[in-house]
This record gives structure tokens, sequence and C-alpha cells, in this order.
């Protein structure tokens, strides 16, 4: 079915707590989080359940309330990429769309947001995500059951003068997952998922649309925590195609307790799962990012930006301060046996996030 080799051999500088072990049915068990690094899908990330995740005895249905989740998916394609999700913040939701035209170098975007409501399942077994916010719809079926996800998100903008957008993607499995449940602090999980497919249809934007081919990939990005109230990450995903094989990464600086034990940076190499050590963020300028592992080496990279998709957002003690560029990376990563990757030419994007929560 899936095209994919789980390796079990890492680097000496990979400490063991981030092998990737049997994949737990539920994120909390008895209202205790299950921190690790996961070979698989967790099928009910529960982390609603966790018993006192941030130090005071709270209903469920209010620690449910500050749980920041999404679905995210990014996919690479010739003529450039998109970045699409929806997200259920707690205080609001909203559908987005970005579109990075390669040969433009320019980013376009679409973001709608709608009043609080439930939008994002717990499980990625045949489950959908479903969301309407005026003039955008999202949906996302995820069949992580059988390795595929279907992409059907419009934007059909009544008003003039907006760009309208729209996906009809398939993607199906060609690597192993990669999945974490990181502590922000004693039982306050961070759970993230990055998925890695190869990406099928059409992406339209505005009266161009795009035809995916065998150089097209995708990830899926599923995403919930309890994130602090003054919340900062910096995050660099990039993929394509190399000699016919796909080919990505994933490095990623947040506020995880102990970096070293719980950390979601991996790489996605002929159809294996290579495991990355942490690695600083150094924002050069507008226009470059330098991303690297300062111990061990195993992480060199430069992230040339094109253009930004930028957010500032505020509302009493709620705010937000986001940037998300996107363009071109060069540099390398180590896989699990030491050889250098080279990354030249693959399309990526990033995010800068700052965020104050109630």
């Amino acid at each position: 079915m899936q095209e994919n080799t789980i390796l079990t051999k890492y680097p000496t500088y990979i400490v063991p707590e981030r092998y990737p072990i049997s994949a737990p049915r539920h994120a909390v068990t008895n209202g205790v989080s299950v921190f690790g690094a996961f070979d698989d899908v967790i099928a009910d990330v529960n982390l609603d359940e966790a018993r006192r995740p941030l130090g005071l005895a709270l209903p469920r249905f209010f620690n449910n309330s500050r749980i920041k989740e999404w679905e995210a998916y990014e996919v690479s394609f010739d003529e450039g990429f998109i970045c699409g999700a929806i997200y259920d913040m707690g205080e609001l939701v909203f559908n987005v769309l970005i579109f990075y035209d390669r040969e433009a170098k320019t980013v376009q975007a679409n973001q709608i947001f709608g009043i609080p409501r439930k939008c994002v399942a717990n499980s990625l077994y045949n489950t959908v995500n479903h969301l309407k916010t005026g003039d955008f719809e999202g949906r996302i079926e995820n069949h992580f059951e059988n390795g595929k996800v279907k992409i059907d998100c419009r934007y059909a903008p009544k008003a003039k003068g907006k760009l309208p957008m729209a996906t009809d993607l398939s993607f199906t499995q060609c690597a192993p997952h990669g999945v974490t449940v990181m502590p922000l602090g004693e039982n306050r999980p961070l759970y993230t998922l990055k998925g890695f497919f190869r990406a099928e249809g059409t992406i339209s934007i505005g009266d161009r649309i795009f035809k995916m081919n065998e150089r097209s990939t995708g990830i899926i990005d599923d995403h919930k925590g309890y994130y602090p109230r003054h919340a900062h990450y910096d995050w660099v995903t990039a993929m394509g195609s190399k000699n016919g094989s796909p080919l990505g990464i994933n490095l990623c600086k947040n506020q995880a307790l102990d970096g070293e034990k719980y950390c979601e940076n991996i790489m996605w190499l002929n159809g294996g799962l290579h495991l990355l050590p942490p690695v600083e963020f150094v924002h050069e300028n507008d226009r470059l990012w330098h991303v690297f592992d300062p111990k061990h080496g195993a992480v060199d990279l430069r992230f040339k930006i094109d253009d930004h998709y930028r957010l500032h957002k505020g509302l009493g003690g709620i705010s937000a301060d986001y940037a998300a560029p996107y363009g071109v990376v060069e540099g390398f990563a180590l896989d699990n046996d030491g050889n250098k990757i080279m990354l030249d030419g693959l399309l990526g994007m990033g995010e800068d996030i700052y965020y104050n929560y109630i």
C-alpha cells in the first residue's frame, strides 16, 4: 500500500527518547499525557482529557477551549507552493489558503474568520474536518487507515477584486509519519503529526489551473496543544522531488521542554524517515533565514525568502503577530547513515509566530 520504510538505525546524537515506538491508541490515558515519539497515527488525540494541563483543576470544557488546533496541508508543485488549513484557535476559527508563485516570486492569500465552533476532529482515521466561513469552505477527508487524504477547499468570492482559489487534491502516503507528543509543562501536551505524501489533482488560482504530476508532493500537519499565554515558535518546511524520489524536511524550534528528547525535526528521503536534532533559527534579514544544528553540524539550511504573508491582529487580551515567508532553500541535512543530503532548490515556507492569549 504505502511505499515507506521504517528505519531503526539512528546517529549517536539522537537520544533514545526520540526513537519512534509503537503508537498508543490515546494521547492521554487516565488523565496522564503520553509523551514521546511514535511510529504511526495516534487514533484518539484526546488532549482535553489531560488532568490539570494548565496547573489548575478546571472543567473539561474549559480545557478544551484552551487547545489550539488545526489541520494544515502544504503542496509543492512545478509552478509553486500552497499552504491551506482549517484552524480552531478556541476564541475563533478560520480558513486560509496561501499561494506562492514560483516564477513571479510573490504570495497571494485568502483568510476568513468565523465564530468559535468545533471543526477539527480528534482522529485522522475516517474523519472529515469541515469549516465554512463566509465565501470560503474547507473540507479535508482523512483516511490515514489507508494512507489517503482528500482535500477540497474553495474560496469563491462574491465581491469583485477578490482572487478565487480552489483545491481538488488527493494525497497518498509515501513515507512514515513523524508523530510526537511534547511537554509544554507538567502534563501539558503539544501534539503534532507531520505526514508526507504524493499529491494528485488540481489547484486553481484565479483563472489558472495547475495539474499535479509525478513531482508533486504534499505534507499534512495535524496539530493540537495547550500553548502558553505568550506563545512563540519558528518553523520551516521544504519539499519536492530529487532524482525521481520525494524529498522533504520539517524543522521547528518551539517551547517544548527538553528539546533533545522532544523534537519534531525530521527528513523524508527514499521512503524513509530520518531524525534530525534540535536547531536554531537566525533571521539574518527579511529575505534570509539561517536554520542550523549548532552542536553536531547535522543541519545547515539557508531559506531564501521571496515574499511573505503577514497577519497582525489584536482584540482585548488576544493578539497575533504572524509572518509566513515563502521561497527556496539551499543547504543540507544528514540522513540516519551520516550522508549529506543536499536540499538546494526545494520550495518551502516558514512561520514566525507570536501569540498572546487570555
